[in-house]
């Protein structure tokens, strides 16, 4: 993979164009299957889909004895477990991450750098918002220009962090994506990196626009990035990014209602 990245400053680039949930006891998802009772305790919540055609994605290894994929799509999100391949129910967005201002989320991911407490940073257009996903509580909004200055992208499609870094001197760096495009940033020092095209970048995935991501460690028997586009994903191998399989969503993640 071409792994140098062509350094571009926003002025130029203006037109161009992994985490926790809650704790088990107030973990907002029923653990077999089944939807939760909304804050009144008498009504299931009021969802406006059923399909998880993935928005964003994160990994939770904090709070369970097994790994979760959490998975939002629209104004709801499902848990999935990476171990045992199951699914486990679906809730809103307003219910499972209360006072946080954005109705979807467009990406996310767990920033364990910056803070002595894990932070999930959720993307929802130009804003970004910092939740505690110890302590369940939301603690902010910024521009992302503000957040992250230097990178030329006003919105987020997908993002992971690279934490292998075998190309960084093993430094986590932040890949956010957005359109065909995808800029880097180096999370010890929030500084932004640069900018490549996807399809140079990830030649090897069979299409070069993303929904989600994350990394798996524990499906496949080494890890892996999984990258979602509609009803499909691809698998690459981590570090190195050589594709591996494609599959559709529904034959991947069995239970989760993805939109077919």
């Amino acid at each position: 993979m071409k792994k140098l990245l062509v350094l571009v400053f926003a002025a130029s680039m203006a037109l161009l164009h992994q985490s926790c949930e809650k704790s088990m006891q107030n973990d907002p998802l029923a653990a077999n299957n089944t939807l939760l009772n909304d804050s009144t305790g008498t009504n299931p919540p009021i969802l406006d889909t059923a399909c998880l055609n993935p928005d964003a994605t994160y990994v939770d290894t904090w709070h369970y004895a097994t790994p979760q994929l959490y998975i939002f799509k629209g104004t709801n999100y499902g848990r999935y477990d990476l171990t045992t391949h199951t699914y486990a129910g679906l809730n809103t967005i307003a219910d499972g991450y209360k006072n946080v201002p954005f109705s979807t989320f467009d990406a996310v991911f767990v920033d364990v750098w910056s803070d002595s407490v894990p932070k999930l940073m959720i993307f929802s257009g130009n804003k970004v918002a910092k939740f505690d996903i110890l302590n369940n509580i939301y603690e902010g909004v910024d521009s992302i220009s503000s957040r992250y200055p230097g990178l030329p992208f006003t919105s987020v499609d997908a993002l992971f962090v690279d934490t292998v870094t075998t190309y960084y001197n093993k430094q986590p760096q932040l890949y956010i994506f957005s359109g065909t495009q995808y800029a880097r940033i180096d999370m010890n020092t929030n500084t932004y990196k640069g900018l490549n095209s996807n399809a140079l970048g990830f030649e090897n995935a069979p299409f070069y626009t993303y929904r989600a991501m994350y990394v798996d460690r524990w499906s496949f028997g080494s890890p892996q990035l999984v990258m979602f586009n509609g009803t499909q994903n691809a698998r690459l191998t981590y570090p190195y990014y050589n594709f591996v399989s494609s599959s559709s969503n529904t034959l991947t993640y069995p239970g989760v209602p993805f939109c077919q």
